[in-house]
């Protein structure tokens, strides 16, 4: 049976539609392969996958680098970074203060087919710390372009600046009659953030004292028994006067006790203080003297009749001072507080009667040692009697006792006046046996001998006056 029109379309339409589909599923077959053949890939870093048609497998890591010096390899960078953290933690917590470092860290992606040896974490850790540098950011204080110390922060470096004037205010304005109208440092002082190495990183007490004393070093001696100012400024190569600057407000060096302790070294201020004082103080006007005499008196004898007072102004000034120095002084102005009073003594003008017999005895037995006249550079004005302490003294001849008492270098000492302007004086006493104003007679115990006054030993210095000016007493005694 042969198939008519209407069949033979129908069977043809089946045959393009089974065709149409066949092709479908090929096209859709060929995309598929791109997906498979991807997988075969590694999807990540440092991941290998199976090789595919003869490939070969590869290797990621990264080399570690600071400011381009290599200290190493790793596969994980993330654990370097906090190895990192960890040691810029730990030394904030050792020094106190935030630490950063200072290079650049770097890692630079390498992709091999062999890998080559990797470091630990504390490996890499270890060599940042040996090759990087860890600073701070501080504060640098400079003087005239010199570094002097560093500090934390800008707090610290201003507040020590502040502190230098303020303890500099309050000690001058602890005297007596001083305001302080203002405090400055002469210096230009710059304050300076920059990074720095932490250990440099000083305390702001011992950087203030740097400022003031020039120097953190600071030597000390103990006084021994026997030491004197001149003996330890002599063995620190200092003179008296360095030593006194170097122990301000110390006082008399001259009075230094076993166990104190003396500072050796000298004061250079990198800093100047500058303050300029207002001072009200006063300036005594001296007394005049006025002097009577009475003849009911004798010579010894004087009377204070009006005592007398200075007289006061009060001065206010402006002082300015460099470093405590004085500089400048202008003297604002002056007002009259009290007049001076006038002292008025009355001297005894009383005749001293003619008791001496002119002729004048050895006064005490004893070895002359000295004689009247030139003796070196000096001029002996009398003689010298060697003799034990406790020796009596005798009236070389009758008087009256004008003084008995001490006299500086003369010690102990005894002037009677025999009259006709004949006086003799006994020195270096060790005791009295009369008193002002006794009349004594030629021979009579009026002391005893001693080593009193600058004497160099147990001895009596004898003298015989003749209106005012020694004389030589052999000429006087008897031959």
């Amino acid at each position: 049976m042969i198939p008519g029109r209407k069949g033979m379309r129908i069977a043809e339409g089946r045959r393009y539609l089974a065709f149409a589909c066949a092709l479908f599923l090929c096209l859709f077959w060929i995309s598929g392969l791109a997906p498979l053949s991807s997988d075969l890939e590694p999807s990540t870093p440092g991941t290998t996958g199976a090789a595919v048609a003869g490939t070969l497998a590869s290797h990621t890591y990264y080399d570690v680098t600071l400011d381009g010096q290599s200290l190493g390899y790793t596969d994980d960078p993330p654990a370097v970074r906090q190895g990192l953290q960890d040691a810029l933690d730990f030394r904030r917590l050792i020094d106190g203060y935030e630490v950063s470092l200072e290079e650049s860290l770097e890692f630079e992606q390498i992709t091999s087919s062999s890998l080559p040896e990797l470091m630990t974490v504390g490996r890499i850790r270890a060599r940042i710390e040996e090759v990087g540098t860890f600073v701070t950011h501080a504060v640098v204080i400079e003087v005239g372009g010199n570094e002097i110390g560093v500090v934390r922060d800008m707090v610290s470096a201003e507040a020590l600046l502040d502190e230098i004037q303020r303890e500099h205010l309050e000690a001058r304005e602890g005297a007596e009659g001083v305001f302080v109208e203002s405090v400055e440092i002469l210096e230009e002082v710059v304050l300076r953030r920059h990074p720095v190495d932490p250990s440099v990183v000083r305390s702001p007490d011992l950087v203030r004292s740097i400022l003031v004393r020039g120097t953190d070093k600071v030597v000390e001696h103990q006084v021994a028994r026997g030491d004197t100012a001149w003996g330890i400024a002599k063995a620190a190569g200092l003179t008296v006067e360095e030593l006194q600057k170097a122990n301000p407000g110390s006082g008399d060096l001259s009075l230094l006790r076993p166990g104190d302790q003396v500072n050796l070294v000298v004061a250079d201020p990198y800093i100047t203080i500058r303050t300029e004082e207002v001072h009200t103080y006063p300036r005594y006007l001296p007394f005049p003297v006025e002097t009577r005499s009475d003849s009911n008196l004798w010579p010894w004898e004087r009377r204070v009749d009006q005592a007398g007072q200075r007289g006061e102004v009060e001065v206010v000034a402006r002082i300015v001072r460099e470093s405590n120095a004085e500089v400048e002084r202008e003297v604002l102005s002056e007002t009259r507080v009290s007049d001076p009073v006038t002292h008025i003594v009355t001297h005894g003008t009383k005749t001293i009667p003619q008791h001496g017999t002119g002729g004048f005895m050895v006064p005490a037995q004893g070895t002359l040692t000295s004689g009247f006249g030139y003796r070196g550079r000096g001029f002996h004005t009398g003689i010298d009697l060697a003799m034990p302490i406790g020796t009596p003294v005798r009236a070389s001849d009758s008087g009256m006792v004008t003084t008995a008492g001490w006299q500086g270098a003369y010690g102990n000492t005894i002037w009677i006046d025999h009259g006709g302007g004949l006086v003799t004086v006994y020195a270096h006493l060790n005791g009295f046996g009369v008193s002002v104003g006794s009349v004594v007679e030629r021979g009579a115990v009026i002391g005893y001998s001693g080593n009193t006054g600058r004497s160099t030993g147990p001895h009596l210095h004898f003298e015989i006056r003749e209106n005012g000016t020694p004389r030589n007493p052999l000429n006087y005694f008897p031959k």
